[in-house]
């Protein structure tokens, strides 16, 4: 199997690490039908409580866009965010458990042509206090 493509992972600080990886990443989103769309991004500047985030992006009006074919396309991205590094092993745990199989829902969810015209987003943090997901 192919690993989703990294499309940037941004160096570290020594405080921080990514709850999970290409491959965990990958093996547990290889079923669904955007897979060979996918790209990874993993971002070292922490959202608060975001760990991960999938997208789907629709051009924008294309008459205000700057010439790259980047920018032309729809996407599918997956973020994953830098955490403290003394909750990465929770983190991680979480993700494993839950937090993947409720991005694999969302990404393999049959959606309608209206759905489609827009952004979108899910979103996955991590409630400190709780010591729990909070998938949206």
């Amino acid at each position: 199997m192919e690993l989703i493509p990294t499309a940037r992972k941004d160096k570290l600080p020594k405080l921080h690490a990514y709850p999970i990886g290409a491959q965990i990443v990958s093996e547990a989103l290889a079923d669904v039908p955007q897979y060979e769309n996918l790209r990874l991004w993993f971002s070292r500047y922490p959202k608060s409580s975001l760990v991960m985030k999938a997208r789907y992006t629709v051009p924008a009006d294309t008459s205000q866009l700057l010439n790259s074919p980047r920018y032309l396309t729809t996407r599918w991205d997956i973020n994953i965010y830098a955490v403290p590094r003394e909750r990465n092993a929770a983190i991680k745990s979480h993700l494993k458990s839950v937090g993947l199989a409720s991005i694999c829902e969302w990404l393999a969810t049959i959606r309608t042509e209206t759905w489609l015209q827009k952004s979108q987003r899910f979103t996955i943090r991590y409630d400190l206090d709780a010591d729990v997901l909070r998938c949206t």
